[in-house]
């Protein structure tokens, strides 16, 4: 009987080492997953903040070829008319 019951422990821990082998294999399978997963996220983000980037610059080219202020000219110049308009009313009495 101790034969028997010692082959049964034997047989269980074998197959237990088994089982933890197999969800350990698996548990890297799916972090391997999620990793590429998540790098494919970051480099379609990557990707559409250069195109938006890119679309903001050509809108920029566009508008000063037809004649109007970039983003940045418009800033200024609003600064400059407000600044203006300050020491205009300053000057009054």
């Amino acid at each position: 009987m101790s034969h028997d019951a010692n082959h049964a422990k034997d047989v269980a821990k074998a197959e237990l080492g088994r089982l933890a082998a197999s969800i350990n294999s698996d548990r890297k399978a799916r972090e391997k997953e999620l990793h590429e997963r998540r790098s494919a996220v970051e480099a379609r983000q990557q990707l559409n903040d250069r195109m938006e980037e890119r679309e903001r610059a050509r809108r920029e080219i566009k508008l000063e070829a037809q004649g109007d202020l970039s983003e940045q000219a418009e800033l200024a110049l609003a600064l400059a008319l407000t600044l203006a308009i300050a020491r205009a009313r300053a000057e009054q009495p």
